[in-house]
Formats: structure tokens, C-alpha cells, sequence
């Protein structure tokens, strides 16, 4: 018996009787690999944090969310995380998901200890949902599709925050149902072939801003190597989804759970901004300025919106020198001004 096997059995019949509770498809050399990587990844197999699954014969082993949780735990680099959130066709992102049908995606939400601002992890139905051969959902998607769907984005989340590596194997459940190719990791390969994608899709600057709004761990490029193709490709297929407005609905607040009809804080302060820019004089860019400075945790997007609404150009950059003052992420301001940027596209469009 091997050094990886002691770590769970104190004999070989132990470990005999663990490798074919937890791991009855492999055999004993296949299962000391995997006893040997959860050992050096300090996961636990009996827990399945990390379980194996062959596919033509061959083992290949998976970190599942459970593990993913524990790494993220240990390594003290996440100081909280939010969500699931759920959102249909239409309307609002909510944390409980009350329909018969699907939804049309889910959003989870991981804060790294050295970052403000969130990495996102968007999960869009059309798009992840596992299918058999036969095009059918796989059982687990066909009876949770919304808790499968949240996995999804909870994974991506994590990804995003580098808790896990893009190459790292993953899977949701830990079963060999749950454990198919990825749709968009299929489809993506490199970076170029998701840019190709994506400009078919909207200008650079909007994809730019989607990027930014998912990982604000990305600088000014999205060649660097803190930007994945599938961050670039997530970016398009939001703005496949969501529309111009793709980078709002990612950081778009949760529906109030008491009125889902009810306006929310953010739709609130775009219809004041939008009444007081009507009156632009030095009164009321005075109480705008009041209310973002006083916005608290709600100042980014509060900010965001005053430079996507402001009267001109000169206005605009009043609002993003400020904000740069107030310590604003770049990410934001770059979103709020590509947003800017693709409402006056189409307000030319429709004048012509």
C-alpha cells in the first residue's frame, strides 16, 4: 500500500473497502492516484472534495464545488461571497428562484481580501445547461435546473477569483452524470477565438466593460493573462443576452423580496438623476455630488450612472475625475462610459 493510501486506511483492507465505497469504478492503482492528488491538494475523498471518473477507460480526476469551497476557505483569500441570484427573460436578478420554468441565468459572487470589487460568475441557461445525446436534460438539470444552473456560477465565480486555475478539472456534483464537457470551454479555445466572437457581437469597448465588470483583477488589456477566453466569451454571450446594457445587468441590485414590483435603490437614483439633469445649474450638481458622496457601499454604481446619464461631455468628466477621487474602481467608470458611448450610437441611429 502506498504513502497517498495511508492517509485515509491504516491497512489494505480498509483501503480496499474505502475504494470501492467512494470509488468502486477504479481500480486499486487508480484510486491510490487519486488518494495521491487529494493528499497533495489536501482535499478529502471520503467528503468526495475530489472524486475520479473514468470515460473510455481512461481515470481523470475532478475537483468537485465542495472542494473548491475548502480551498477557498484555507487559503484566506476570500473574505466573503454572495448570491446565488436568479433572473428570468425579463425583469430583476432574485435570490429565490419561484418559477416552474428554468431561469434564463444565474449570478454568484466571490470578494477576494485584496479587492473591492466582486468577481462575477454569470451562468446563462441557453448556454450551460448539460444535455444527454439524445438532446435531453441530464436528471439533475431536469429536476434543480436553478440549483444546478447556481453551481454553475458559484464554479465560475471561483475561477474568476483564481481559487482554482481555468485548466484545473471541476466538476458540480461529483457524480458521473454531472461531470460532461462544458459547452463554452468546448467552444472557446483561445483568446483570439473569443475575440473573434465577441466583436461579431459588440464594439471592443463594450466587450472591454462586460470583462471588467465579471474580473476586476483585469487592467487596461484584455490580452493580459488575468483574462481568460472565457471571460471574453462570457462578456459576448451577456451581451447576446442582456443587450448594450450587459455590464449594468451583471452588477444590477437584487429585487426587493417584499415588492418585486417595487423600484429598486438604483432604478430610484436613475430617475433623480434623470429630473435633475433637466434643471442643470449649480444647485442641483451640488446635490448630486451630496448623494455620491454619501452613497457608501452604493457609491460605484451611483457614480457609474451619473457619467451614463450626465447632460454633456464636460459633465460627464466632472463626474469621472470625482469619482477617481472617491476611489472608484477603473472597471466601473470604463462600463459606465462604454455604456454612455452605445446609447448615443442609437439615439444617432434612430435620428437618421
Amino acid at each position: 500500500m502506498t504513502a497517498g493510501a495511508v492517509a485515509i486506511a491504516n491497512d489494505d483492507t480498509q483501503f480496499d473497502l474505502i475504494r470501492k465505497t467512494y470509488s468502486r469504478d477504479l481500480n486499486p492503482q487508480e484510486f491510490e492516484l487519486l488518494v495521491a492528488e487529494a493528499k497533495h491538494r489536501n482535499l478529502s475523498v471520503i467528503n468526495k472534495e475530489l472524486v475520479a471518473v473514468k470515460f473510455k477507460g481512461v481515470a481523470q480526476n475532478f475537483i468537485t464545488l465542495a472542494g473548491v469551497r475548502r480551498l477557498a476557505e484555507r487559503s484566506g483569500a476570500v473574505r466573503g461571497t454572495e448570491g446565488p441570484y436568479w433572473r428570468g427573460k425579463t425583469g430583476g436578478w432574485t435570490d429565490a428562484w419561484l418559477e416552474d420554468a428554468p431561469p434564463a441565468a444565474a449570478k454568484f459572487l466571490v470578494y477576494r481580501a485584496d479587492s473591492d470589487m466582486p468577481y462575477v460568475g454569470v451562468a446563462i441557461w441557453k448556454e450551460r445547461k448539460q444535455t444527454k445525446a439524445d438532446g435531453s436534460l441530464m436528471a439533475l438539470w431536469a429536476s434543480m435546473p436553478a440549483h444546478m444552473l447556481a453551481k454553475v456560477a458559484e464554479m465560475d465565480a471561483y475561477k474568476r477569483a483564481r481559487i482554482v486555475s481555468e485548466s484545473d478539472p471541476v466538476s458540480l456534483e461529483g457524480d458521473e452524470e454531472n461531470i460532461a464537457p462544458d459547452p463554452v470551454s468546448v467552444r472557446v479555445r483561445s483568446k483570439q477565438q473569443a475575440m473573434n466572437r465577441a466583436h461579431a457581437i459588440a464594439s471592443h469597448e463594450q466587450v472591454k466593460g462586460v470583462v471588467k465588470a465579471i474580473n476586476p483583477g483585469m487592467a487596461e488589456s484584455m490580452t493580459e493573462g488575468v483574462v481568460t477566453p472565457r471571460d471574453i466569451d462570457v462578456a459576448a454571450s451577456l451581451i447576446e443576452e442582456f443587450g448594450p446594457d450587459a455590464a449594468y445587468e451583471v452588477s444590477k441590485p437584487v429585487e426587493d423580496e417584499g415588492d418585486p414590483k417595487a423600484p429598486s435603490a438604483r432604478e430610484l437614483w436613475r430617475d433623480d438623476l434623470r429630473d435633475a439633469f433637466k434643471e442643470w445649474n449649480r444647485d442641483t450638481a451640488s446635490y448630486i455630488r451630496e448623494q455620491l458622496a454619501g452613497g457608501g457601499d452604493d457609491q460605484g454604481w451611483m457614480y457609474a450612472d451619473a457619467i451614463e446619464l450626465a447632460p454633456t461631455p464636460t459633465v460627464r468628466d466632472r463626474f469621472i475625475n470625482a469619482a477617481r477621487e472617491d476611489g472608484v474602481d477603473e472597471a466601473v467608470l470604463d462600463a459606465a462610459v462604454a455604456s454612455r458611448a452605445d446609447a448615443t450610437q442609437t439615439t444617432r441611429a434612430a435620428r437618421t
